[in-house]
């Protein structure tokens, strides 16, 4: 289990590109941001704009994604891209992301992933990826993942 903070950031600071589309697949959960204080044991299956979040300590919780409408940047340092919001509220190892989106790969780092972010916690100027409440999830059809 990976606990990250300023090296999951790091992460995705290799990322300059935009954002790829959310392809359907198994992910599991990979990096979080410190306000997490761990990187959750967690995995979501996607499928069309379904997403199905699995806990060893919980229920699964399903979220549909609708189409974003707010460009952030979200390939640090240039890439931006437009987050798709899910459905509902999203609870992980007890921090909730009262806004949930989700991005998919920026397309500069192995193995493939996508991020949940939260954009309530989007916050101007502080620093090249806007967001305090993060999850990166990455494709377990990579044996690196």
């Amino acid at each position: 289990m990976l606990t990250l903070a300023a090296t999951g950031l790091g992460l995705l600071s290799a990322c300059s590109s935009a954002p790829a589309a959310v392809d359907d697949g198994t992910y599991r959960a990979f990096a979080a941001s410190g306000e997490l204080g761990r990187t959750p044991e967690a995995s979501v299956e996607v499928r069309d704009d379904r997403l199905t979040f699995t806990t060893p300590a919980g229920p699964e919780f399903v979220a549909d994604a609708s189409r974003g409408t707010q460009d952030f940047v979200v390939c640090p340092p240039q890439g931006s891209g437009t987050p798709d919001p899910l459905s509902a509220p999203l609870t992980l190892d007890g921090v909730t992301f009262e806004r949930p989106a989700v991005f998919g790969d920026c397309g500069q780092t192995t193995p493939a992933r996508i991020t949940v972010v939260d954009l309530e916690s989007g916050a101007e100027g502080s620093g090249p990826f806007p967001f305090t409440r993060w999850i990166e999830f990455c494709d377990t059809a990579d044996p690196d993942c």
